[in-house]
């Protein structure tokens, strides 16, 4: 274990921080050592253990199916999943697994204690939020580690000197990598990882999203609003997609008064229902928030304030918007939108998401990338409303592109690890 890092996590757990999500999850990872300790104590079982790992909800999703499968073939196994966003406390996680909760803090004494009472089988990891302590321990007790979903995107940090050597023991000692595609099984080779161990598998997720998709469970409010007008639905929106989007439906809704906007912020909460709502009273436009409400909407703007929704709601789109695409941290699942058969628009940072790749090709998704992605995104948008054939052939293109399958060998590669026979127990 390099000391720099356990310096650098030993200053970081005892400097003041401002109020925010970083400060909740040092709370939250704090506190959790107990917890997981005191569960240990009254529910762990003589059982194999699973330790699943997620950073936040798009991860666990991943883990999800993988979780599912296990279950229903190893009955007698015990599943945990720890996590280190606070929005994922207000998830209720996949179904099945025993115990979710924040993760505990990488420091020595704290993932010691969690993994001497969890006394896990394996720790399976979502995309890739490796912790270094967590690996340590795993590796000092002789616990395989594996990824799941594996993801590492072209600009990624972890790819940079110095956090490539600092990592570097971390992903040597990795037992499997399913990676998303070729590209990422590329680059985690780069990150050390050995290539024996690499495979590609495709996207765990993707099976969860088709598993959900024949349920069709979009709270009435929102199908009878969405039922009246031809809906863009924008998904994990930042501030700058916000802008964009609602800067863009103004002129959509002066020449389309069937037009509608349903905004599903990547972070929900008052401070982005406030950003929204305001800029759209500042264009003459009325926005109102659902939060659970069985109230009727009127308003041709709605931005929703729960968590766990956006993959059902994007049922009742005729388009789609998904965001990301013009930060640095890269652009959210577009596999969602493209599940129901909805063609997606997304910013530039589309191009730099190599799942992203075969979605583009098809004509599934399309990329506002130009230098001025307003007109780019009214033309665009404006283009699709009005040609339902056109928006329907591209919507079946990106269904047609999400391939399910990666659970099931992400599952077998995990028994493999454990030892153990489909069906056995």
């Amino acid at each position: 274990m390099n000391a720099a890092y356990r310096l650098a996590a030993k200053l970081f757990h005892l400097l003041p921080l401002p109020s925010g999500k970083l400060a909740e999850s040092r709370r939250g990872r704090l506190a959790a050592g107990k917890r997981w300790v005191d569960w240990a104590r009254d529910s762990r079982t003589e059982c194999p253990l699973v330790w699943f790992h997620a950073a936040s909800v798009g991860e666990s999703q991943v883990i999800a199916p993988i979780a599912a499968r296990l279950r229903e073939r190893h009955r007698s196994l015990q599943t945990v999943l720890t996590f280190s966003s606070p929005s994922m406390a207000a998830w209720p996680g996949p179904p099945g697994v025993d115990r979710i909760d924040y993760a505990p803090a990488d420091l020595p004494s704290a993932v010691a204690a969690v993994f001497n009472s969890l006394r896990p089988s394996i720790i399976v990891v979502s995309r890739g939020d490796l912790w270094p302590e967590m690996v340590h321990g795993a590796l000092a007790r002789h616990v395989p580690v594996a990824v799941v979903g594996g993801a590492v995107g072209r600009g990624s940090n972890r790819l940079r000197w110095p956090v490539r050597q600092l990592l570097a023991t971390v992903h040597r000692h990795l037992a499997f990598v399913g990676a998303r595609s070729a590209e990422d099984a590329s680059r985690w080779i780069r990150l050390g990882a050995r290539q024996e161990v690499v495979h590609v598998t495709g996207d765990p997720r993707n099976d969860y999203i088709l598993d959900r998709v024949p349920g069709k469970s979009v709270p009435q409010p929102l199908a009878a609003w969405g039922s009246a007008g031809h809906v863009l639905v924008a998904g994990s929106t930042h501030p700058q997609d916000e802008e964009l989007l609602i800067d863009a439906f103004a002129a959509i809704a002066s020449r389309d008064k069937a037009a509608r906007l349903l905004v599903v912020p990547h972070e929900p909460g008052p401070a982005s229902v406030r950003r929204i709502v305001s800029r759209a009273r500042r264009l003459r436009l009325e926005a109102a928030l659902w939060n659970g409400s069985p109230a009727e909407i009127r308003a041709p703007i709605v931005v929703v304030d729960q968590a766990g929704l956006l993959g059902d709601l994007y049922a009742v789109g005729a388009l789609a918007y998904v965001g990301g695409g013009f930060g640095t941290s890269g652009v959210h699942s577009l596999a969602e939108p493209a599940a129901w058969g909805v063609p997606v628009l997304a910013g530039p940072g589309v191009f730099q998401d190599a799942a992203a790749q075969p979605l583009l090709e098809s004509g599934g998704v399309t990329a506002i990338s130009g230098p001025d992605p307003l007109p780019e995104l009214v033309e665009k948008w404006t283009r699709w409303l009005g040609d339902p054939d056109a928006r329907s052939a591209a919507g079946r293109a990106a269904r047609a592109q999400i391939r399910c399958g990666a659970a099931d060998e992400s599952v077998q590669a995990l028994e493999r690890l454990l030892g153990i026979v489909a069906g056995k127990d």
